[in-house]
């Protein structure tokens, strides 16, 4: 019986079932198309594939198994996969045989690809990220002068103007803007940025047309893969500054306060990378090499609260990467 949409999880039951890890298997609970679910996982994998061969999986944390996406993965690669606030559109970069790499729109009610010309061009296009309301569709465009950010329209069909990314790309010259994140209506984006002469991360106030350089998102190192809360009020991202536990770290930033939160007992030796938070800032996922998993990169999770840590989907011996958390 698919799960009502009217369902709430109590955040201490997720947090024991994501610490607790999750032995279901690859089966789908429908064989066909699916659109249900209230509490979503999406990853990244080449698990049973060559290594690089990714597909895109998508799994229901409350009931312990995996969701049905039929006629998504195909032998090329897909990934970096993002769902909207309704849990039925689902975007991912693909190539589909086109020679670049676009971002495909995906209905999980109907199992259709849904063509979408401004976000599939004949230029490279990556990152997809959905607003926290699901109304805007945040990617990066790889353009003459580098890569962009854009921002898409799913209601109007139509490009956003952001137009101070604009002018610094053409007032700076070369340089990369990549990973965008956004809260509830995109008024904040956050995103990372070679345009420093390293990996950054940065925060573009929509509202203000105005990118915030905020000092502790940049180190000597190079600082990516950031991950903002619907709310606005905690961003978290990935670093190999000086000062961590090795390799690269996960750190996490209040937003409301200006100041880095505190992560006992998550960091390792090995890297972190990928992080994504829950809605509330509860709970942290992430990908990491450490020793204790069974592939070459497995999904974990960390519970703020009791600063536990432990690994998640582990029947995977390849690499489990890219998580993404969908709820209401």
């Amino acid at each position: 019986m698919p799960i009502s949409h009217r369902t709430i999880v109590p955040t201490l039951g997720l947090a024991l079932l994501l610490l607790g890890g999750c032995s279901g298997n690859d089966q789908p609970v429908t064989p066909g198309p699916d659109c249900d679910g209230l509490n979503l996982l999406t990853f990244t994998s080449d698990r049973d594939q060559a290594p690089g061969q990714t597909d895109i999986y998508l799994y229901d944390l409350d009931l312990s198994a995996y969701r049905g996406l039929p006629g998504l993965n195909t032998t090329g690669p897909e990934h970096h996969a993002t769902l909207a606030y309704d849990r039925r559109i689902l975007a991912f970069v693909g190539s589909r045989g086109s020679g670049s790499e676009d971002i495909l729109l995906y209905n999980r009610c109907t199992a259709i690809l849904i063509p979408v010309p401004e976000i599939a061009t004949a230029s490279n296009e990556g990152d997809p990220a959905f607003s926290g309301d699901g109304k805007l569709l945040a990617f990066a465009r790889d353009t003459t002068s580098g890569w962009r950010l854009r921002m898409f329209d799913g209601q109007a069909l139509a490009l956003v103007a952001m137009p101070e990314l604009d002018s610094l790309a053409n007032a700076n010259g070369p340089y990369d803007d990549r990973h965008p994140t956004a809260n509830a209506g995109a008024g904040l984006i956050a995103f990372s940025s070679n345009r420093n002469g390293n990996w950054d991360v940065f925060l573009y106030d929509r509202t203000r047309d105005s990118v915030l350089d905020i000092p502790e998102l940049r180190s000597a190192g190079d600082d990516d893969d950031p991950w903002i809360t619907p709310n606005g009020a905690f961003l978290v991202f990935a670093s190999n500054r000086a000062g961590g536990a090795g390799g690269w770290d996960i750190y996490l930033f209040d937003l409301q306060s200006r100041s880095l939160v505190a992560v006992p007992n998550l960091n390792s030796a090995s890297d972190e990378r990928d992080p994504a938070l829950w809605k509330d800032g509860s709970l942290i996922l992430f990908s990491s090499n450490r020793p204790g998993g069974p592939g070459r990169a497995d999904l974990w999770s960390y519970g703020r609260g009791s600063q536990t840590l432990g690994p998640m989907l582990s029947s995977s011996p390849g690499d489990d990467l890219e998580p993404g958390l969908t709820s209401p």
